[in-house]
């Protein structure tokens, strides 16, 4: 199976793609085809559109860390999966993360649309961080 298509498509312009491949990337996680390396890389990747303003791109990365979850026992899911979704929730010490409510009602407020598509637009990124 080709990966890479998978994160091509997460850095597609456009959300749909975006949605997509989040979606499909969860059909396979629940299927049990990534390996906890993959898993991991794919968390990584996937965990950050829960800040976008694209509601459909939040519940999608939403459904993966629950699919991710879902794949390990409970002290691996908190080993490597909740380190990674830490940063994006309001609250500590989040125990349930295949528990679609409780992660919904535990992740951050999105980025403003507006911040989002300013920084879409910017040729150099390093000039915004000097």
């Amino acid at each position: 199976m080709h990966y890479s298509h998978f994160a091509h498509g997460l850095s597609d312009p456009e959300e749909a793609v975006i949605c997509e491949a989040i979606s499909s990337m969860t059909v396979l996680c629940i299927n049990g085809l990534f390996n906890l390396r993959f898993l991991i890389s794919s968390l990584q990747q996937i965990v950050p559109f829960i800040a976008h303003p694209n509601i459909w791109a939040r519940y999608g990365s939403v459904g993966f860390i629950m699919a991710a979850a879902s794949q390990l026992d409970d002290i691996d899911a908190l080993c490597y999966i909740a380190p990674v979704v830490q940063p994006f929730l309001k609250y500590n010490n989040i125990l349930e993360l295949d528990n679609k409510l409780v992660l919904l009602n535990a992740i951050s407020d999105p980025i403003p649309r507006s911040v989002l598509d300013y920084v879409m637009k910017q040729q150099d990124l390093d000039s915004l961080f000097e």
